[in-house]
C-alpha cells in the first residue's frame, strides 16, 4: 500500500464505498458497507471506520495526504456541510461532513455532491479526459449532473450548478422528483419513472429535448452520460441529446457525446481527485487561510524584475518584513532557497518561494527538485513556471504540482496564456498567476499588465484562485485587475527595485 496517496468516500442512500488511490486517482483498494439509516453522525462514523479497516492502520501512518468525499445533497463548498437533502438518506441535511471527518481522520477533507464528484472523475480520468469543458449526466434512481471546466468543478453561486433533476418538462411524470414536484425532469426520466410507465422511449425523448437546451446554453466540449439502471440506459442514451440539438438549432455546435467509462469507480476516482486538487481543503496549509482575502491582503509584495544582486541588502528579512506588513497581505514572493529560509524563519506569515536558474526559457523553479528545495526551505507556496515550454528536467508541470503537494505546500502556476492557465488548473495547481504574460512570445514585452488575461482566466476558471502579476506599476492597474476577477495582485518591481523606482521619478521630473 505504499503507493496509496488519497482516500475516497462515496456516500449513497444504500451503500458507502471507500477506496485508497494513487496520485492519479487509480483505485488500489476498495470496500463497501450498507449505509446506516439512523442519521448523519452514524453514517460518518461508519465511513471513518471503513477507511481505517481498508487501510489496515491509521491513514496518517500510511501516508495518506487527504480525503475526498462525494455526499448526497447540496453541499456548502466553504464549510463542507450538507445544506439540504432529499429523504433518500434520513437525517442527512445539516451534517457537517468535512468537520467531522477531518476530526476523525486528522487529514484535510474535501467534500462535494456525489454526482458532481462522479462528473469530476469522468472529466479527468474517464470519458471526458482531454476536454476543457465537460457536462456529465447521470440517470438512475434520480437524475443529476456536473459541469467541469479546466479540470475543476463549477459549483455555481449556491452549489447547485449541474442540478439537472429540476429542469421543467412539459408533462407530469409518474413519480415525484426529489423535491416532490412531478413537472421536473427527474419525475419523468429517472429509473423509477421509466419502470412506472414502461416507456423508455418517451423518457429518452424528454431527456434529449431537455439536454439539447442545456448543451446550447453551456456549450461544452463534451457531454458524458451514465445510466445506473438498465431501463434508463436503453433509450436515454448519449445519442439522444446531440440529435435533438441538431434538430433544434443547426447553428449550435454539437459537442462530442460519449458514455461514461469509470462505472462504479467514478465516485471514488472523483473523490480522490477532489482531495488532490484541494480546492476546499485544508482550511489552512502552513497558515495559508483559504478565506476570501481582505482588501489589504489583495496586494502582495512581490519579486524583483530581474536577478537582484545589484541592490540586495545584506539583511533582506528586515526590509521585506517592514515593507510587507506596511502595505500588503500575508503572502510574499521571494527568490532563492537562502532568502526563503531566512524570511520564513523571521516572519509569522506564509511565504511564496521560488528559485531562478538563469534568465532564458523555463528558469522559475524549473525542476521538481527545485520545487522540493523551496518547500524544504520553509515556503508555504511554491511559485513555478507552468508554461508549455520544455522543462530542464524533462518532467511535467503535474509532476512538480504532485511533488509540492506531497511536501505539504501549495503550488502557484506562473503562466503566460489562457490555455496554460487552464492546463495548470487541470494538473492540480492551487493558484494560477499571470506572471509570465508577455514574456514568452515574440516581440517586445508590453509596458502594462495583461488584464485581459486575468479576465479570461476568471471566465474559464470561475472557482480558481487567480493572482494578477506582471508589470503592475500603479494602484490603478491593481484595482483594474481586481475588477477583472483577480483574487489578489502581486506588485513586484514597482516596490522592490530601487533603481527602477528612481528612474521613473527621474524621468517624470525631467519631462516636467
Amino acid at each position: 500500500m505504499t503507493r496509496a496517496r488519497y482516500a475516497a468516500l462515496d456516500i449513497g442512500g444504500t451503500k458507502i464505498a471507500a477506496a485508497l488511490t494513487d496520485e492519479d486517482g487509480t483505485v488500489l483498494h476498495r470496500a463497501r458497507v450498507p449505509t446506516p439509516r439512523d442519521g448523519g453522525p452514524s453514517v460518518l462514523a461508519t465511513a471513518a471506520r471503513l477507511l481505517d479497516d481498508l487501510a489496515g492502520r491509521g491513514l496518517l501512518e500510511l501516508g495518506i495526504r487527504g480525503v475526498g468525499v462525494g455526499a448526497p445533497g447540496v453541499v456548502d463548498a466553504a464549510t463542507g456541510r450538507v445544506v439540504s437533502a432529499t429523504g433518500v438518506l434520513p437525517g442527512w441535511a445539516g451534517t457537517a461532513v468535512r468537520e467531522v471527518l477531518a476530526e476523525r481522520t486528522g487529514l484535510p477533507v474535501a467534500v462535494a455532491n456525489d454526482v458532481r464528484v462522479m462528473g469530476l472523475g469522468e472529466a479527468l480520468r474517464g470519458a471526458g479526459a482531454g476536454f476543457g469543458r465537460v457536462l456529465h449526466v447521470s440517470v438512475g434512481t434520480g437524475v443529476g449532473g456536473a459541469l467541469t471546466t479546466g479540470g475543476r468543478l463549477d459549483r455555481g453561486a449556491h452549489g447547485t450548478a449541474g442540478e439537472l433533476a429540476h429542469l421543467l418538462v412539459p408533462e407530469r411524470g409518474p413519480v415525484p422528483s426529489g423535491c416532490g414536484r412531478r413537472d421536473h425532469l427527474e419525475a419523468a426520466v429517472s429509473g423509477p419513472a421509466i419502470a412506472a410507465t414502461g416507456d423508455p422511449g418517451r423518457a429518452g425523448a424528454l431527456l434529449g429535448r431537455a439536454l439539447a437546451g442545456v448543451l446550447a446554453v453551456l456549450d461544452p466540449d463534451a457531454s458524458c452520460s451514465a445510466a445506473a439502471s438498465r431501463c434508463a440506459a436503453r433509450r436515454s442514451s448519449t445519442r439522444s441529446p446531440p440529435r435533438s440539438a441538431r434538430r433544434r438549432c443547426r447553428r449550435c455546435a454539437t459537442p462530442r457525446s460519449c458514455p461514461a467509462r469509470l462505472g462504479t469507480d467514478a465516485g471514488s476516482v472523483g473523490a480522490a481527485l477532489l482531495a488532490r486538487t484541494r480546492k476546499e481543503a485544508p482550511d489552512d496549509v502552513r497558515g495559508v487561510r483559504r478565506a476570501r482575502p481582505r482588501p489589504a491582503d489583495r496586494v502582495l509584495p512581490g519579486r524583483a524584475r530581474a536577478p537582484a544582486a545589484r541592490h540586495r541588502r545584506a539583511h533582506p528579512v528586515g526590509a521585506r518584513r517592514r515593507g510587507g506588513r506596511g502595505g500588503g497581505g500575508p503572502l510574499r514572493g521571494v527568490g532563492g532557497v537562502a532568502d526563503v529560509a531566512a524570511i520564513a524563519a523571521a516572519v509569522a506569515v506564509p511565504v511564496i518561494g521560488l528559485t531562478k536558474d538563469g534568465t532564458d526559457g523555463v528558469f522559475i523553479t524549473p525542476t521538481v527538485e527545485a520545487a522540493r528545495a523551496v518547500v524544504a526551505a520553509g515556503a508555504a507556496v511554491v511559485a513555478a513556471d507552468a508554461t508549455s515550454r520544455p522543462r530542464p528536467d524533462g518532467r511535467t508541470v503535474a509532476d512538480s504540482v504532485a511533488a509540492v503537494h506531497d511536501a505539504g505546500a501549495l503550488f502557484m502556476a506562473d503562466v503566460a496564456t489562457l490555455a496554460e492557465g487552464v492546463a495548470a488548473a487541470g494538473a492540480g495547481a492551487d493558484i494560477v498567476a499571470t506572471t509570465l504574460a508577455g514574456y514568452t512570445g515574440p516581440g517586445p514585452v508590453p509596458d502594462g499588465p495583461d488584464i485581459d488575461l486575468v479576465r479570461a482566466l476568471r471566465a474559464a476558471l470561475p472557482d480558481a484562485t487567480i493572482i494578477a502579476e506582471g508589470r503592475y506599476h500603479s494602484p490603478e492597474a491593481a484595482a483594474a485587475a481586481i475588477a477583472a476577477g483577480a483574487t489578489s495582485v502581486v506588485v513586484g518591481t514597482a516596490i522592490t527595485d530601487p533603481q527602477w523606482i528612481t528612474a521613473r521619478f527621474a524621468a517624470a521630473v525631467a519631462s516636467a
